[in-house]
């Protein structure tokens, strides 16, 4: 959640590293001084109302460009590609980004040279291509050391930190991160207090929390300027690590300082982080009310984030899909421009032949050898661009399966949610109705607590289900105790089982080493074993064993239920939704995404499934890779 909340903050940190200069305009001339103030109008709405600000960056764009004055032109263009790049729209971004570049380029405008160069280093960041946004920060670096633009400077610095943050390559960042507070102590000091947040977030990385604490306390004495937004970041940061070594009543008093300054400048990041600590923080201490409205601002604030995030995801997409297009019609560009220069050179050769023979055939026989030549690079462009139609078709194919991924998410969201929570809101008024006896009330509440139970595990499997319909996952193996992790587990499965009076059999095996990424492995057993104790009957039992072979470590969970037919076994790890999904033998229900999960990351760490069944009962066994 870190690192998707992380893109949020980056808005905001980033582009204050190139602030656009309004001295570097002459404003001798009306329409120079128009195209200034609306500029600055633009800058000034950017982080508060994009639409506005961009409405303002483009009356200075026609202006200036009316005006004929390059300076002008370019200072507008600026406002824009900041405009553009806080609403998400990159494209628009990266456009108006390299327009800046170019007139920089013709006016030898340097500071407009490296905004533009630390514009594209945004974009890529905004896409986590960090390598790339890397080498951005150091051109846009390389120009403000010759201009000795001490400001600047230390905010490439600082970004260039937060690359290396984000490969996690912390040793790295400390040393950027040093350099940076030395220059901007006096010369940036929103970013020196910037920097020491980001030493203390490396601290708290590295488990040294009182490290981390210490920095947090500093970043908080040496904010001079009244930046809430860093004092925000400081006491949520403080409160995190108070929490991790148990301080959990500061943990809380920071948390709420944390979450007033960021409600007053609507840092929705930092709230979420502060609600997050608070409703943690608050369950340790029991109390329990508190915890849970904590918890449901949080989800609140984290799922509005998570939608900003993917939106601007679909806008890197589009970003990608319009890389490729300019890229093909570079190549066709090339390939007229070739054309033409070979029929001039032609033209010419047939000149000179007409006035000196001779010497004309020694051109055309010169001009046959190179016309083979730029032949055979003529063949490779076009194999080239038939390469890249090929990629374009593919692309095509990859969003055609997400809008199918997309259909199915609606068609179980529709059918498959709606009756639960119809069901929840049905019981909550029942219960306000204070119109029944306490046998009645227990009663029900032990039903809703079911029912509630049931809908989250619904719930947690579809959102699992989502998160594996992105291209990139990250797959952390490592070697790990598999009856251990299974024993955790059973810790919450045992209240499931017992609740239907379904007996667990846990044999414990204390050398079943398995290598796995351990989330994924929790996911497959609970998943299995979940639903072991769905179809299982009261009185039945559920029996967890344990082999180990050569090269691999298996887990098997059998249970006495009802079996699956032969007809559904083919399709148990290829369908979703109401083709595969049943009623339990206590008419529980899902949603059939449970073993759509439980093949994904099962095939993502090289393990195998066995499915046994028959009247008797059923059998899952995953054979895991064994351990180094």
């Amino acid at each position: 959640m870190y690192r998707q909340l992380l893109a949020i903050f980056i808005i905001y940190l980033l582009f204050a590293a190139f602030p656009v200069k309004a001295q570097d305009i002459s404003t001798d001339k009306p329409d120079t001084l128009l195209v200034k103030k609306l500029s600055d109008s633009s800058a000034h709405y950017a982080f508060t109302n994009s639409s506005k600000s961009i409405a303002f960056g483009k009356k200075a764009l026609q202006i200036a460009k009316a005006s004929g004055d390059s300076k002008s032109e370019a200072y507008a263009h600026m406002s824009l590609a900041r405009a553009y790049y806080v609403k998400g729209e990159y494209e628009n971004s990266l456009n108006h980004g390299n327009y800046l570049g170019e007139i920089s380029k013709k006016i030898n405008y340097i500071y407009g040279l490296a905004y533009s160069i630390n514009n594209t280093g945004l974009i890529y960041l905004s896409q986590e291509k960090y390598k790339a946004a890397l080498e951005e920060f150091h051109k846009a670096l390389k120009i403000n050391e010759k201009q000795k633009n001490l400001f600047a400077k230390s905010n490439n610095l600082f970004n260039i930190a937060l690359c290396h943050f984000s490969f996690k390559d912390y040793d790295v960042a400390n040393v950027y991160l040093a350099q940076c507070i030395k220059i901007a102590k006096k010369a940036n000091p929103r970013t020196y207090i910037m920097a020491i947040n980001r030493l203390a977030d490396i601290a708290y990385e590295r488990k040294q929390g009182k490290e981390a604490i210490s920095l947090y306390k500093k970043a908080l004495i040496e904010n001079t300027i009244g930046d809430d937004w860093e004092k925000a970041y400081a006491y949520t940061g403080m409160s995190k690590a108070l929490y991790d070594i148990g301080n959990y009543q500061q943990a809380i008093a920071n948390a709420q300082i944390a979450l007033g300054l960021a409600k007053k400048i609507n840092a929705h990041w930092d709230m979420a982080r502060a609600y997050d600590v608070l409703h943690k923080s608050n369950e340790k201490l029991k109390q329990y009310q508190q915890a849970y409205e904590y918890l449901a601002l949080y989800k609140t604030y984290s799922d509005s984030l998570y939608n900003e995030k993917k939106e601007k995801e679909i806008n890197a997409l589009h970003l990608k899909q319009k890389a490729v297009e300019n890229k093909e019609l570079a190549h066709q560009i090339e390939i007229r421009k070739q054309s033409n220069r070979v029929s001039q050179l032609i033209i010419v050769i047939i000149s000179v032949v007409a006035v000196f023979l001779v010497i004309g055939v020694v051109f055309v026989a010169k001009n046959n050898k190179k016309t083979n030549r730029l032949n055979k690079q003529l063949k490779q462009n076009n194999e080239d661009i038939a390469q890249q139609k090929d990629q374009i078709l593919q692309q095509n194919a990859e969003l055609e399966k997400i809008n199918y991924s997309k259909d199915q998410l609606f068609s179980v969201i529709g059918h498959d949610l709606r009756s639960p929570i119809t069901s929840i809101i049905q019981t909550i008024d029942l219960l306000r109705s204070d119109s029944l006896s306490p046998e009645e009330r227990s009663y029900i509440l032990d039903k809703f607590f079911e029912r509630l139970t049931a809908t989250a595990t619904m719930l947690d499997n579809l959102l699992l289900w989502v998160n594996n319909q992105k291209k990139e996952t990250t797959i952390d193996r490592k070697n790990f105790l598999l009856p251990k992790l299974t024993e955790q587990l059973l810790l919450v499965l045992n209240f499931q089982a017992n609740e239907k009076g379904v007996h667990i059999n846990h044999e414990y095996l204390s050398d079943a080493w398995a290598n796995a990424d351990t989330n994924h492995a929790r996911i497959i057993i609970q998943n299995l074993v979940s639903n072991a104790i769905k179809f299982t009957p009261s009185g039945g039992n559920i029996y967890i064993y344990y082999f180990i072979k050569s090269d691999k470590v298996g887990i098997a969970i059998k249970d006495t239920g009802v079996g699956i037919g032969k007809e559904k076994i083919g399709k148990l790890f290829n369908v979703m939704g109401k083709e595969i999904s049943t009623y339990g033998t206590a008419n529980e229900k899902g949603i059939g995404i449970g073993l759509m999960l439980v093949k994904k990351y099962a095939d993502d760490n090289n393990a195998e499934i066995i499915v046994n069944s028959d009247e008797s009962g059923t059998e899952f066994v995953v054979c895991f890779d064994k351990a180094n």
